[in-house]
């Protein structure tokens, strides 16, 4: 569960007016072009890269996305203003303030020959617009949300198409959601899968009727079942599949550690079926282990299915444990066949060459599960995901990887930002980085990914978002989405998108929302 006040997508900041030129401003070896919408912009002082950011003379830029600017003469602060967003921003700090948060800069605005520099990206992404830097060419690429460089993006009210009620259990609470067929919308609740078609809805199906294809697994003891983490939900052709995370645990289990009974982990395991006709047919079950412990222990914390589940261990605090383990997303082949990312035992044991054995103490892999169960291994390596790269910072966002297989190319969109192709064939690997607004703000991490007849969308703190040819385009940012007269703070679950539009679901209220584009 994303906690995150509507979407809190802190999406970038804007610009300023007066004062100082901070030190290591270097200007570009060759010069910096920008376009607005397919227009290129002319300044009268060039465009300067500074720390990896593009920093430009303000007034063009603003004029360019449709923005009202005044200035502090007292503060020395530009404040910058559209229909949904207010930005200020203090010659020389670091801090500027979006909407009255403050967000940190990579590059602070600074005055040099009479002309006030404000960090492109920042501006332009705060204003509601797309950027894309050309590294090769110089070049920056801006594109507001309507397209003809008014800087306001459109706005989106919520309609509520779904209100699943007050909980009729312990364990219900809403874990997602998806659009299937002819309008039908399945909702997880707990254990129960409900679902809703011409205003009428129904419990479709739950998963303690799943218990009996587990016992061979050990895995359908109840406290078992109601630890059960959805990762995704699809239907296709008049079967519903769904796959999550089940932690095996038994009620009340004790461990006695420092004369203190804490509750008992055990482990968690990986699990897929689908429901046809009212029954459940198990598609694949295996286990994985959990990495995050303390003291290099092996117990993990859990309450028997509740929602979030805290464990104080010393100066630890252990979370929810499908918080730290690989989202099993999945896509489908034209023949039915899944492709699915997992995550192995923690020691894995791989041949060396001339003889012996390596030891992973992770491995992941991906997978297609062909439609008579045979398993194939596409891919694989060792540790996170962030080793099959050669560097890179590894965000727990990596348990979003959505695996795509078409034409012999497994595609690979990783929670951190990074795309990876590999051409199963001959192995070789390319890697694409989405650019972000800095390292504490990163704009387009690939969260909650969504496969769309063929197109990908993604949910992340900052809005949603789809990919032209591996590039990032914000379609939905959070400022847009008008909350007005939400009297609580909105938890996003799960997003879905049915062709025509998205939908959220909110923790809170445990209710599903259209997204529908304001008169």
């Amino acid at each position: 569960m994303k906690r995150t006040r509507l979407i809190t997508f802190a999406a970038a900041v804007i610009i300023l007016m007066a004062a100082i030129i901070p030190q290591g401003s270097v200007s570009a070896t060759s010069p910096i072009s920008v376009y607005v919408n397919g227009s290129k912009l002319a300044f009268t002082s060039p465009p300067i890269l500074q720390n990896g950011s593009v920093l430009v003379p303000m007034r063009p830029i603003f004029e360019a996305l449709g923005a009202d600017v005044s200035w502090n003469q007292d503060t020395s602060t530009v404040v910058a203003a559209s229909q949904q967003t207010k930005i200020e921003l203090t010659i020389g700090r670091w801090i500027a303030k979006k909407n009255g948060k403050d967000i940190s800069l990579l590059s602070p605005a600074f005055i040099r020959n009479k002309s006030t520099y404000v960090p492109l990206r920042f501006v332009s992404e705060a204003l509601g617009a797309a950027v894309k830097w050309d590294a090769k060419r110089y070049s920056v690429t801006i594109t507001s949300q309507s397209g003809s460089g008014g800087g306001t993006s459109k706005g989106y009210s919520l309609q509520k198409a779904w209100s699943l009620g007050p909980p009729s259990e312990t364990y219900d609470w809403i874990q997602g959601f998806t659009i299937g067929a002819h309008q039908t919308t399945y909702a997880m609740d707990g254990i129960k899968i409900k679902a809703r078609k011409d205003g009428k809805e129904r419990v479709y199906f739950s998963l303690k009727n799943l218990a009996p294809k587990l016992e061979e697994y050990g895995l359908n003891d109840p406290a078992t079942i109601h630890s059960f983490r959805l990762s995704d939900m699809q239907e296709r052709d008049g079967r519903l599949y769904v796959s999550g995370l089940l932690f095996l645990n038994k009620e009340n289990e004790q461990y006695e550690y420092y004369n203190q009974n804490i509750l008992l982990l055990g482990f968690t395991y990986n699990l897929i079926f689908y429901i046809e006709d009212g029954q459940p047919h198990l598609v694949y079950v295996e286990r994985a282990v959990v990495n995050e412990k303390p003291d290099n222990f092996t117990w993990y914390e859990t309450s028997s299915g509740q929602p979030e589940n805290i464990l104080q261990w010393g100066d630890f605090y252990l979370y929810d444990y499908s918080r730290y383990l690989l989202k099993l997303r999945f896509t489908f082949m034209e023949d039915g066949s899944l492709i699915v990312p997992r995550e192995l035992a923690q020691r894995h044991y791989l041949p060396n060459e001339g003889g012996g054995q390596s030891v992973s103490h992770s491995y992941h892999s991906v997978i297609r599960i062909h439609p008579d169960g045979q398993i194939e291994e596409l891919t694989s390596w060792g540790s996170h995901l962030g080793s099959i790269r050669e560097y890179s910072h590894v965000y727990t966002t990596d348990r979003h990887v959505l695996p795509v297989l078409k034409n012999g190319e497994l595609t690979l969109y990783t929670g951190n930002g990074y795309i990876m192709k590999e051409q199963l064939h001959s192995g070789q690997r390319t890697f694409t980085e989405l650019p972000e607004e800095d390292s504490y703000e990163p704009q387009f991490l690939m969260e909650r990914p969504l496969y769309h007849k063929g197109k990908l969308y993604f949910l992340n703190d900052k809005g949603i978002f789809t990919l032209d040819q591996d590039q990032p385009r914000m379609l939905i940012p959070e400022p847009s989405i008008d909350f007005t007269g939400m009297d609580h703070t909105v938890y996003i679950v799960d997003f879905d998108y049915d062709g025509k539009h998205f939908y959220i679901s909110d923790f809170t209220t445990r209710t599903i929302y259209k997204l529908v584009p304001s008169a």
